[in-house]
């Protein structure tokens, strides 16, 4: 069974506290919409445990999850 959730974080924090809150709840993926993603068509894409972000083209962004949640 595959369960989603969105978690919009628009309250007058600092970007940092905001991911802090991301962790402390244990969700394992995080899609940010920065200031340039929009502009260049990307979305950084974070997994829990990893010191990596990247960017994911837009259109990649659902595929992208559903594999990793197909996997689990």
């Amino acid at each position: 069974m595959i369960s989603s959730s969105i978690i919009d974080l628009e309250h007058d924090e600092r970007p940092g506290a905001k991911f802090a809150d991301v962790e402390l709840i244990g969700l394992p993926y995080r899609f940010t919409i920065g200031a340039r993603g929009p502009k260049e068509g990307t979305v950084e894409f974070t997994q829990r445990g990893t010191a990596t972000t990247s960017p994911l083209p837009i259109d990649q962004a659902a595929p992208h999850l559903m594999s990793l949640l197909a996997k689990s």
